[in-house]
């Protein structure tokens, strides 16, 4: 047995689980590629042995991303302790000031060759220690990062101290930096560049498609290309976006610029050839099956599933295929005849213009309605309602019909249940209000529907015997955004034997008790809006297993109940370990403050009202920022064991306490 791996393996070993991939420490985009960077920390792999903790020292400092200010003074406390560990530094991402701790590290990384300042400063930031550590480096790549116009105070100082410095940085080779249409930060960056004595590449890192398509080169490109050393201008990524005729035109026209912009890296119309196996052309029709596949796939995929309205100035040169669904249908006759059966699977209509062509197309074509399965309404009402009428008797094997704002009249959602109920699996979407209680036989036409999104004050008949008990035994999902107390009562006489899952937004108390006692029980996912109606639909599921809580808007909450008290009035729920607060709105501050007074208060009930919570989720719980507000309860309730998780589904992960321990040799 081997008792010893030489240090050349284990650094072979190591190294895949301490490398940060380049791309990850030089992206300048929007938000930082290690916000959701919540595994286990890659320092635990100094713990395991003596011979791990010397191997993977160097790996593990070779580069360092710095996201908070506790993490630049742990770092600087550490190579304060020990000196020789700012040797192994090579690169250094940094987002943000951090103040004076900068100074020691960037004076300990003598051996630093790549870094990254971002100059999107939080207010209370200080940048003090970078502009005088900067003096003390000389990288061969600088990387400057930033979203928004420098303006604050610490950003421009760190700016300066950057322009002061550059033309002294003799080893600087590459330089990247975000385009801006305007503003100073470029043109002052430009003018230190243009004195740089050894600068080979300049590298757009973001917005390079605003730089080529104006008709103009900037004038700060023009102060970069000055500098004799300067080889090349180049996109950070290859660039997906069409040359702008007046823009390629003022490149070559320059003889400097010409030699710096190389073109393949700028203009995407330049394709490589298409290979044709010559296999396929010797047998159509293997050929046949390969391009239906491809098509099938093609038009089935998430992309081809939400087609947005396009842009009427949309002048890229664009790969999504979401907004270019029609252009495999003329590629050539066999992509027409392939494609056509997929391309008609699903509908999104964004006018009455277009609903009308279509009513009319299948109409002509009636093994066209056999092939629509989909169809999704993202425009308003209108005078004309015969069009989807007529839509709606073309296509019997329709499967899912989504309306954003279109309102059906009710003679529309009848037609629909004769026409495709017996195939529907999904409706979503408003129905007109009828001058006289409709028959809720309706209902029973949906002999295969699992989701329904009712939206009307529609008012129906009752008692009635039409609406039969076996009526929507499918139904699993149930979403009611308005409705009629008529319509809760039409429930409550159903069986509704696989439903599980219920969405309530109704603003208003509406008389739901028999629905309740009736098919409450059978909840297991539950969504309801945080209006006056909430408390009586949470009590009226006992069996809920997750919870979700959609948090109106703050010019709202003076007619909503608060979180706190609405906690406090719950019945016991022995089941619900999860609990879900989903602001449906941005940019507030009252969700921080309604979720202070949560925490506060479900404290003191959780274990007698609520015992199997073991996950609550809210936007505000920002994990990806390690100094995040409520890291302070995060501990606290870890310990009890109940999760924190941020919106994107992450769980807070406890950060680990080093105990310093003196050994006797």
């Amino acid at each position: 047995m081997v008792r010893h791996i030489p240090d050349e393996i284990v650094h072979e070993i190591l190294s895949p689980a301490l490398s940060v991939p380049d791309e990850a420490f030089s992206a300048a985009s929007t938000g930082s590629p290690f916000r959701s960077s919540l595994d286990l920390s890659s320092s635990t792999i100094l713990l395991v042995s003596k011979s791990w903790l010397r191997v993977a020292t160097p790996l593990l400092y070779s580069v360092v991303i710095i996201r908070s200010k506790g993490q630049a003074q742990a770092l600087d406390d550490t190579l304060r302790s020990n000196l020789n560990l700012g040797k192994f530094i090579k690169k250094l991402r940094v987002e943000g000031g951090y103040a004076m701790s900068m100074h020691k590290i960037l004076q300990t990384a003598k051996n630093l060759t790549d870094i990254l300042l971002c100059l999107d400063i939080d207010v209370g930031d200080t940048t003090s220690g970078l502009c005088r550590g900067l003096p003390l480096i000389s990288p061969v790549r600088v990387i400057l990062a930033y979203e928004h116009h420098v303006t604050r105070t610490a950003a421009r100082h760190l700016l300066e101290a950057l322009v002061e410095i550059i033309p002294k940085w003799k080893k600087l080779v590459v330089f990247e930096m975000p385009h801006r249409e305007w503003g100073w930060d470029c043109n002052t960056v430009a003018r230190a560049l243009k004195s740089a004595p050894n600068l080979q590449s300049l590298v757009i890192s973001r917005n390079e498609k605003d730089l080529i398509r104006r008709g103009v080169v900037p004038d700060y490109i023009k102060d970069v290309a000055r500098n004799p050393s300067l080889q090349e201008i180049r996109p950070k990524a290859r660039s997906r976006t069409v040359l702008n005729p007046e823009f390629l035109q003022a490149v070559q026209s320059d003889a400097r610029l010409r030699k710096l912009f190389d073109l393949d890296h700028w203009d995407i119309r330049t394709k490589n050839p298409v290979i044709y196996p010559p296999q396929l052309a010797a047998d159509p029709g293997l050929a046949e099956k390969i391009w239906d596949r491809v098509l099938c796939l093609l038009y089935r995929d998430e992309l081809c599933s939400n087609d947005p309205p396009p842009e009427e100035d949309d002048d890229e040169y664009v790969y999504d295929l979401a907004t270019r669904r029609l252009n495999p249908l003329f590629v050539c006759k066999q992509f027409l005849r392939l494609a056509t059966p997929y391309f008609y699977e699903r509908m999104n209509i964004h006018s009455s213009e277009r609903m009308g062509a279509l009513a009319r197309r299948l109409k002509d074509h009636p093994v066209l309605g056999s092939r629509v399965r989909h169809i999704s309404l993202f425009y308003s009402t209108d005078q004309n309602t015969d069009n989807l009428g007529d839509l709606l008797f073309g296509v019997p094997g329709l499967v899912s019909f989504t309306s954003v704002m279109f309102v059906l009249p009710w003679e529309i959602f009848d037609g629909l249940s004769r026409q495709c109920g017996a195939s529907l699996h999904m409706f979503r979407g408003p129905v007109a209000v009828g001058r006289k209680p409709n028959d809720p036989a309706v209902f029973s036409r949906f002999s295969q529907l699992r989701c329904l999104e009712w939206n009307s004050k529609m008012i129906f008949k009752t008692p009635s015997k039409s609406a039969a008990s076996e009526a929507l035994d499918t139904l699993t999902d149930l979403i009611i955004t308005e409705a009629h107390a008529s319509f809760f009562t039409v429930l409550s006489r159903m069986r509704l034997p696989s439903l599980r899952s219920l969405t309530v937004a109704v603003p208003k108390p509406v008389d739901s008790q028999a629905f309740f006692q009736k098919h409450g029980g059978k909840i297991e996912e539950l969504t309801v809006k945080q209006t006056p109606f909430i408390l009586e639909v949470i009590n009226g599921c006992p069996s809920t297993k997750v919870l979700t809580i959609d948090l109106v808007h703050r010019r709202d909450l003076k007619k909503a109940p608060k979180l706190d008290k609405i906690f406090e009035q719950c019945e016991r729920h022995a089941l619900v370990g999860r609990i879900i607060f989903r602001p449906l709105w941005s940019g507030t501050d009252t969700y921080d403050v309604q979720l202070g007074n949560f925490i506060s208060m479900f404290d003191r009930i959780r274990t007698k009202m609520f015992p199997a919570v073991r996950e609550i989720q809210h936007r505000e719980f920002d994990w990806s920022n390690p100094d995040a507000k409520y890291s302070w309860c995060a501990e606290d309730y870890e310990k009890q064991g109940i999760k924190l998780v941020d919106q994107p589904g992450a769980r807070w992960r406890p950060r680990r306490h080093f105990v310093v321990r003196k050994v006797d040799k």
